[in-house]
């Protein structure tokens, strides 16, 4: 709030100097001047850090199977798609990192990121097979 205050001020007194070319270069230092002097303020009255989180999972879909799904007979090569047939509870990573924007003591930002990982079976079909040539999820050729 205070940095707001103050480059409006530091603008309408940078406004009284000089004429013309100067005026607008005397506002735009009068307004820098007061944002940066409130900043300080704000940030020893309001210290506490901004905080960003991204990219949390509430709830994951996982395609679902069924008891007593049937699975498909192959021979020779054909495209199919999984049962899944064992799934355990995925895994939350969280990551924390504390940075600062603009000058030295400028505002502090915390931001958390986090990433997830999954482990399950998926049954392709009945018996031996001799290789998996791709694999796709959601579109997407996975290695």
């Amino acid at each position: 709030m205070a940095q707001l205050v103050l480059s409006t001020i530091g603008a309408a007194l940078g406004a009284k100097v000089g004429s013309g070319a100067v005026r607008a270069i005397a506002t735009q230092l009068g307004r820098a001047a007061g944002s940066a002097l409130g900043g300080r303020i704000d940030e020893a009255l309001f210290g506490e850090p901004r905080k960003i989180s991204s990219g949390r999972l509430t709830d994951l879909y996982l395609s679902g199977s069924s008891e007593g799904a049937s699975l498909p007979k192959i021979y020779g090569r054909s495209r199919v798609s999984g049962e899944v047939i064992w799934a355990a509870r995925f895994k939350e990573k969280k990551t924390t990192t504390q940075t600062r924007t603009g000058c030295k003591n400028g505002t502090r930002v915390e931001s958390t990121q986090y990433q997830y990982s999954l482990s399950f079976a998926v049954a392709l079909c009945e018996g031996e097979i001799a290789g998996v040539g791709q694999v796709w999820a959601n579109g997407a050729l996975l290695d």
